[in-house]
């Protein structure tokens, strides 16, 4: 075997493990935050528990698995130097609590927890040690009172407490006073602008004057070094969006000059206070129309804009996706929001999405697409929030600009038909959409003109079908669709070989409310998914050319309507974007998974800061809850290992390779690893522990949990 470590970085070796993931790589879904003052990150977490962290510099997404969790609050328990995560898993009757250990989430078991329910507010009690919880709606209000502590819940009596809270209500901690404050009392109508403080036993009412008008779902944070809490913007008593500041100071409420730059009026928005910087921040939010991804801190006398959350496009439903012809990623067009169809461009470039300026069509929704070479392509479709007839132009996009293609005998004016490149015959084909009736017709675009077919055996009308090409067996398939006057959609599978259509012998999954495929180029098979959202389970299904099978889903997955699935020859996996999120779908995904536990007396626990993707350039191990200020030893191979040493157990194989890394002040140490950028490094397995020193321990060392990274897509 060769030495891997070059001059003090990792070379990377083989071994190879199958793996089948769904990661969500970008999501509008951030409900809470709070600054992890050990790693020095503002955090932000939302549904499934995806988390992005800000260094100060630039955001970047925690690779883990998502968690089955929802309505999420989050906090730092500063007696333990970790985040908690409280939030509501579908079918759990109490609420369930993940604590942090360096980048990963780990599930606690408590004997006890809070019934199950949405909107509610926490802050860490640093005097007492101790998390607090209060209010939230499930089928009512509730006006009960927890707090959280070594591990266990306990339900709290005080004498006074304020009225049930239905949600929108807001908590932080006020460090020089050592009580908890709440603000925002939403019980049901109207909002109100209540403020109660928390002393550790009992709830009161401090006597005010001037308090700030009513609202809910405001950004409330603490400020320890000025002594002041922070308020910002929320919904007013209608619903009117507030961008007021107000500060309190343990004794009376006062208005704040902004100055002109400040941020926009909003609800939702993220905050805490960044102990390294010494200022508040806030992040995001929601301005009634759509999820803001702007960053701000203030220091008591200006806002200060910052690199904001990762941008992206406007929510929306029915957005047209097309793949990047000369590169990988995708363009998102159009599509519609609750007034208007939309005609905004969108590129997804692997890693974020950028704005597209220039020529495009107008403004539409449910237009048929099709990826291919040399360019991608796009027909009809509508703007039906306004009075007129679907539309027949005919659009291509080349990965930089749009071109209308003049084809003056294509198919006529609909909505919702199937398109997809044909590779074999190097064409477009069509088939069916809907305008006042569902079409049955057959199409083929050679890159000059449409030609009509007319057929001996054809599919049945329908429109919203799905189509995609399959590579491997040099044909194209469609599925299922609605046929006219029956709100049913159906199941059938039919395949073109160029000239003619045949009927698979195969059912098709039924009852799917919506269906998307692309060729997935991992597996050679044509993959689909099916939207579930908040009733409907999310399903995923392959083609092999006869059968369609159920491809096992990673738990917690789950899509939104408006799910869009996209592949193309440049691209090593799927991408799938709902309504909220993109992710990617492969077969050989990138993955990190920790193992073993640690061993030891203040044994580091080992994590990784990003997803190890080919074609990313780099990747960082982290190491947390090490000893201040000393060394670690980072070690690494090829193969795991279980080999007893003393009391714990060495989870690598030994010899391969180590580094010596310095931790800082807060326990913490970095190594960053190159990643080859070539899909022959698909699938390689490496395997890392980090052993450290401590002489004053019985056994003068400790060993930290393992973690296999799986260099992927």
């Amino acid at each position: 075997m060769r030495k891997w470590l070059r001059g003090g970085v990792f070379t990377l070796l083989a071994a190879t493990v199958p793996a089948q993931e769904h990661q969500m790589l970008v999501s509008a879904w951030d409900e809470a935050g709070a600054y992890d003052i050990a790693r020095q990150q503002f955090v932000v977490t939302g549904f499934g528990g995806m988390t992005q962290e800000w260094n100060g510099l630039s955001w970047n997404v925690r690779p883990h698995e998502l968690l089955p969790i929802e309505s999420v609050q989050v906090c730092y328990d500063s007696s333990q130097r970790r985040l908690l995560i409280v939030g509501t898993q579908s079918g759990v009757a109490d609420l369930v609590t993940y604590r942090s250990r360096g980048t990963s989430w780990e599930r606690l078991s408590p004997a006890s927890a809070p019934p199950a329910r949405r909107s509610f507010a926490m802050a860490y009690d640093e005097a007492r040690n101790e998390l607090l919880l209060f209010g939230g709606f499930s089928s009512f209000g509730h006006a009960d009172t927890w707090t959280f502590q070594g591990g266990s819940w306990a339900q709290k009596n005080p004498a006074v407490a304020p009225p049930p809270m239905w949600g929108g209500h807001s908590m932080t901690y006020d460090v020089a006073r050592q009580r908890v404050l709440l603000f925002g009392v939403n019980a049901g109508s109207p909002v109100r602008n209540d403020l109660w403080e928390w002393d550790g036993t009992n709830w009161f009412q401090p006597a005010l004057g001037l308090q700030p008008p009513a609202r809910s779902a405001a950004s409330f944070s603490h400020d320890p070094m000025r002594g002041r809490t922070v308020l910002f913007g929320g919904l007013g008593a209608i619903g009117t969006l507030l961008g007021d500041l107000w500060e309190y100071d343990g004794v009376q409420w006062t208005p704040m000059a902004q100055g002109p730059a400040a941020p926009a009026a909003r609800s939702n928005a993220i905050t805490t206070f960044d102990a390294n910087r010494g200022e508040t921040l806030l992040a995001g939010g929601f301005d009634n129309v759509d999820f803001l991804t702007d960053s701000w801190s203030w220091n008591g006398t200006r806002w200060l804009l910052h690199p904001g959350l990762p941008k992206r496009p406007p929510l929306r439903s029915d957005p047209m996706i097309l793949a990047n012809p000369a590169a990988s990623g995708f363009v998102l067009f159009g599509g519609a929001d609750a007034t208007h169809a939309l005609g905004d461009a969108w590129l997804w470039n692997g890693n974020s999405w950028l704005p597209q300026q220039g020529t495009r069509p107008s403004a539409r929704r449910w237009a048929a697409t099709c990826s291919g070479l040399p360019f991608s392509y796009l027909f009809g479709g509508i703007d039906d929030l306004q009075p007129g007839p679907p539309q027949s132009d005919f659009w291509r996009w080349d990965g930089l600009s749009w071109q209308q293609v003049a084809t003056p005998n294509g198919p006529s004016p609909r909505i919702g038909a199937a398109m997809a490149f044909d590779y074999a015959a190097g064409q477009v084909v069509l088939f069916g959409g809907l305008d006042l009736t569902a079409f049955q017709d057959t199409w083929t675009f050679d890159g000059i003109s449409w030609t009509p077919h007319q057929l001996q055996s054809s599919p049945p009308p329908r429109a919203f079908a799905a189509m995609a090409p399959d590579l491997a067996r040099s044909r194209v398939v469609m599925f299922g669709g609605r046929p006219p006057m029956n709100g049913a959609m159906s199941n059938d599978t039919w395949l073109w070989d160029g000239s003619a259509w045949s009927q698979a012998a195969t059912v098709g999954p039924a009852g799917l409310y919506t269906a998307t495929m692309d060729y997935d180029p991992q597996l050679q098979q044509i993959v689909m998914v099916s939207a579930g959202g908040y009733q409907r389970p999310t399903q995923a299904w392959s083609f092999d050319g006869q059968t369609w099978n159920p491809l096992g889903l990673p738990p917690n997955t789950r899509f939104f309507e408006s799910t869009r699935v996209t592949g193309g020859l440049l691209v090593p996996s799927l991408s799938i974007v709902d309504l909220s999120s993109v992710s990617t779908f492969a077969v050989a995904a990138a993955r990190t998974h920790p193992y073993g536990t640690p061993c030891g007396a203040q044994a580091p626990y080992l994590s990784a800061s990003q997803w190890p993707r080919i074609g990313t350039g780099t990747f960082t191990l982290e190491v947390a809850e090490a000893p201040n200020g000393s060394f670690v030893a980072l070690l690494g191979a090829t193969n795991s290992a279980s080999l007893s040493v003393g009391p714990c157990t060495l989870l690598v194989a030994p010899g391969q390779s180590s580094q010596l890394l310095s931790t800082s002040a807060n326990g913490l140490a970095l190594q960053a690893l190159p990643i080859p950028n070539s899909s022959a490094w698909i699938g390689v397995s490496l395997f890392f522990q980090v052993a450290a020193l401590l002489p004053q321990s019985p056994t003068g060392f400790a060993l930290s949990n393992g973690l296999q990274i799986t260099l992927g897509t």
